[in-house]
């Protein structure tokens, strides 16, 4: 899938990937009943589980695979409590999730960064962890306070239960809190859409979702200017990065390991890497 082709509907809460016209009951073309594996979590992980079930059922049509979004959480609490096959994470299981579901295992599928982005009429190409920090917290309102043009700063961040949120709060935040004029977003394609219709607009969202739409932002770390990009993320020099995990309930069986073998195989990572993300090997 062309990233510059990628809407919101592509992340939509509920998205299903079927081949025949009904997910309850599919049938192959030999007329049985085809195995339904379902998918629910980070709408980071959701592009590579998209276009990674489209490729495992064109080679096996006995199995139908439906993906929902919803977050990182929702992914973690709904493979736990056994609403779905696979729980979707952009971000490791919190201790508190673990202890409420002690059988969840993960499966590292990629790696990505969160790169943060504006519209593109802001001037400031570089910014410090510190004043990305104050844009968050509300210490920074005009961009002229960072070196820009007399512009309003609108900040864009995730909901609760992002795992893109969690990642770029525990690099980025401290012990700061989200002034009262951030606005929120329940998805990564969602927080594109809203930087690119909105001047002076800011936010954050995975690697894999950056496009010539948006601008990226460089951070200076200690005098050093590091670009959001996978070799900056393979090498550990960009500051905001993390690992998606397929998650399931216990250890992986029958559909759903075959399925977490494939998104692991060559093809699989292959497809990994056409999504903008990094494969787990080069993490």
């Amino acid at each position: 899938m062309d990233l510059n082709d990628r809407s919101i509907l592509d992340i939509a809460v509920v998205a299903i990937i079927v081949i025949a016209a009904f997910a309850a009951v599919m049938m192959g073309d030999g007329g049985e009943d085809k195995e339904v594996l379902s998918m629910s979590g980070s709408t980071t992980v959701f592009p590579i589980a998209d276009a990674c079930a489209a490729e495992y059922m064109d080679q096996n049509d006995s199995v139908a695979i439906i993906i929902s979004g919803g977050g990182s959480g929702t992914g973690v609490n709904e493979v736990g409590q056994g609403i779905t096959d696979i729980g979707m994470a952009s971000r490791d299981i919190k201790s508190s999730e673990q202890a409420q579901y002690p059988g969840l295992v993960v499966h590292a599928i990629a790696k990505d960064g969160v790169a943060i982005i504006t519209h593109d009429d802001v001037d400031v190409t570089v910014l410090t962890m510190v004043q990305i920090e104050g844009i968050y917290n509300g210490t920074y309102a005009n961009w002229a306070q960072l070196g820009g043009a007399d512009l309003e700063i609108v900040p864009f961040a995730r909901e609760d239960g992002s795992g893109t949120r969690d990642t770029f709060d525990d690099a980025a935040m401290g012990d700061s809190e989200y002034s009262d004029d951030v606005r929120l977003d329940n998805s990564n394609g969602g927080i594109k859409t809203s930087v690119v219709n909105t001047a002076g607009a800011i936010g954050y969202l995975g690697l894999g979702y950056v496009d010539d739409s948006v601008d990226a932002m460089s951070i200076d770390i200690d005098g050093s200017i590091v670009a959001p990009s996978v070799d900056n993320v393979v090498s550990g020099a960009y500051p905001i990065a993390r690992t998606l995990y397929m998650i399931t309930d216990g250890p992986a069986s029958g559909a759903t390991l075959a399925f977490i073998d494939f998104i692991l195989s060559p093809v699989g990572q292959s497809i990994v890497q056409n999504e903008g993300f990094i494969p787990v090997s080069l993490g």
